[in-house]
Parts: C-alpha cells; sequence; structure tokens
C-alpha cells in the first residue's frame, strides 16, 4: 500500500505537475469526448446499414407475395396469376 502512495506522488508531485495537467487538462477530456463520439457514430451507422439492408431484402418479392395472396385469395384465376407472375419477372 505504501508502494502505491510514493507511485502516485510521483506522478502527482513532480516539479512541473505534467502528468496531472495532462490528465485533467480539458484537451484530455475533449479528445475522449470526441472519441466516443466517433465510436457512438460508427455504431449508429452500422446499426442503420444493417436495418436498411434487411428491410430492403425482404421488400424485394412484396408484387410477388401481393399477386400471390389474390390469387389464394380467389381474386384472380389462373391465367391471370401466370400473366402477371411474367410481368413481374
Amino acid at each position: 500500500m505504501y508502494s502505491l502512495m510514493i507511485i502516485g506522488n510521483a506522478f502527482t508531485h513532480s516539479e512541473d505537475n505534467s502528468f496531472r495537467h495532462h490528465m485533467f487538462s480539458s484537451d484530455f477530456w475533449g479528445g475522449m469526448v470526441w472519441m466516443w463520439l466517433f465510436w457512438l457514430l460508427v455504431i449508429i451507422g452500422i446499426i442503420i446499414l444493417i436495418i436498411f439492408l434487411v428491410n430492403n431484402t425482404s421488400s424485394n418479392n412484396k408484387p410477388l407475395d401481393v399477386l400471390k395472396e389474390r390469387y389464394a385469395k380467389g381474386e384472380i384465376d389462373k391465367k391471370e396469376f401466370e400473366e402477371k407472375k411474367k410481368a413481374l419477372k
């Protein structure tokens, strides 16, 4: 325990207090804020990209799904279903 106090005193009681000045200066905390902000924006960007890709891939077959649903409900007959299916592809 005493050795930790000596090490702590070596950092905090140096003649110019350079370590203490650096640790508690606005440059140090400002840099940390920018670092956290940067990584927060990177993570948010990745999440938005994943959401966009998931939504985009699930909507690719949407017209065909609607066509199949209309055919299943009996709103269109088989001939009309096949014609519209060919038009979609």
